[in-house]
């Protein structure tokens, strides 16, 4: 998950970051209501924590006119003002949330986890690709009615593939979608991440769930491909993660399905 602060208090801006990165979301802040229509308009968020009063402009005014432009990111309204009118006022300008401060940050998480379990074409409350359920709400990965133990940014990659199920998810999306722009990770940083999921998640089981397009990106497919075979999309042999492997670069570091990771900046432009 991906979200977007806009909140000019560096403090506060400070503590919601730390909240909602140590439940493994990235997040990007924005200090005036410019920064934030440019950020919006140049990464698709899967939420919006939004304070009223900032330079600018006002929150207010930006989800109104995010919604005006047709934008239904999930917005949570985060503001000191708490009567009655200033909470109609920002859930009628399109918020679907209104948190007053000062605020508990576990609850903050909890509103942002209700807001995705809404109903949506792009995000369903719980999600089958076969034989496992991702629920988001309870942050939870079952197969075959075994509960599957995942860290924060595991289960975030988990999510994002099972919400593309039976689609290529390319490795800019991963980047784009697990790490903010402060983030750095290096060229080996999402083969790990893909190894370690691949242990808890098809290990055990009869079939590989998560797959490899080599060149390209990864993908979960409810048929699967037969256990110790890794077998990918298009039938061709998943590469196995051994530095020596035939085709890959020892002068550099790659995926496991051989295709080099580019630089953090290519993927923001």
């Amino acid at each position: 998950m991906r979200i977007l602060v806009v909140e000019d208090e560096p403090l506060v801006a400070d503590a919601i970051t730390a909240a909602l990165k140590r439940q493994g979301w990235a997040v990007d802040v924005a200090r005036d209501v410019v920064e934030a229509r440019w950020l919006a308009g140049e990464v698709d968020f899967d939420s919006l924590v939004v304070d009223v009063n900032l330079p600018g402009g006002n929150g207010i005014d930006f989800c109104r006119e995010l919604r005006e432009e047709g934008d239904m990111t999930p917005l949570l309204i985060l503001t000191s003002r708490s009567d009655v009118s200033s909470r109609v006022l920002g859930l009628d300008s399109g918020a679907d949330d209104y948190l007053p401060k000062p605020f508990n940050s576990a609850e903050l998480c909890a509103r942002l986890r209700a807001l995705w379990r809404r109903p949506r074409a792009a995000l369903k409350p719980t999600i089958s690709v076969g034989d496992l359920v991702v629920d988001p709400g309870s942050r939870s990965i079952t197969r075959e009615g075994v509960r599957i133990p995942m860290a924060a940014r595991e289960f975030a990659f988990l999510h994002l593939l099972a919400r593309n199920a039976g689609a290529t998810v390319t490795r800019h999306e991963i980047f784009d979608a697990l790490w903010d722009f402060a983030a750095e990770p290096d060229a080996n940083t999402l083969d790990v991440l893909v190894r370690s999921v691949r242990v808890k998640l098809d290990r055990p089981f009869a079939t590989n769930l998560l797959l490899t397009v080599r060149g390209v990106g990864y993908m979960l497919d409810a048929a699967g491909s037969a256990a110790g075979t890794g077998e990918p999309v298009g039938g061709s042999a998943d590469r196995a993660a051994d530095p020596a492997a035939p085709g890959r670069d020892q002068g550099g570091s790659t995926d496991e399905d051989g295709s080099a990771d580019e630089s953090r900046s290519a993927r923001a432009g």
